[in-house]
């Protein structure tokens, strides 16, 4: 019989915005309960199996997804850092992205870097600071069309 595990989200991600519960949860009953602690940049989320390993460096444990079949495993239900389409939306509420151009560096585009920084906003609230290359840019053009007038801002045309 498999183990019953109650709905308690917790922050495993440090420095990354990760959230999890043990046991495999109905995903908006999940989401809520989230979106009732943090109101952050969350993808989608999925039912995975973790192992938990210990961080001999800062204390605590580390969460690894892993295959069900993996010895000392459990099934939890887990959310990452996630922008744009990418981010879980309630079924009533739309996201809309739009970004802002912050410097476009030539010197970082012949390093092969990303050269052009874009400030990201979600509802009109900023949730992120994000260097582009040129693929990345025709990307977010592809995905967000509307956006395409700030975003080609930041093409060079010769950068990768």
């Amino acid at each position: 019989m498999a183990k019953e595990y109650p709905l308690e989200v917790e922050s495993v991600g440090g420095d990354t915005y990760i959230v999890m519960s043990k046991g495999h949860h109905d995903l908006d009953e999940f989401m809520k309960t989230v979106q009732e602690s943090w109101d952050w940049p969350l993808g989608k989320p999925e039912h995975v199996w973790i192992k938990s390993t210990p961080n001999n460096v800062e204390g605590g444990s580390i969460f690894h997804v892993v295959e069900e079949n993996v010895r000392g495993s459990f099934p939890a239900t887990y959310s990452w850092e996630a922008y744009g389409d990418e981010r879980y939306k309630t079924p009533d509420k739309k996201v809309t992205v739009t970004y802002k151009l912050v410097d476009k560096n030539t010197e970082r585009a012949m390093r092969d870097k990303e050269h052009a920084k874009f400030q990201i906003f979600e509802n009109g609230v900023q949730v992120n600071l994000l260097w582009m290359n040129d693929n990345d840019i025709r990307a977010n053009i592809k995905n967000n069309p509307d956006q395409e007038k700030v975003l080609s801002q930041g093409l060079l045309g010769w950068a990768n």
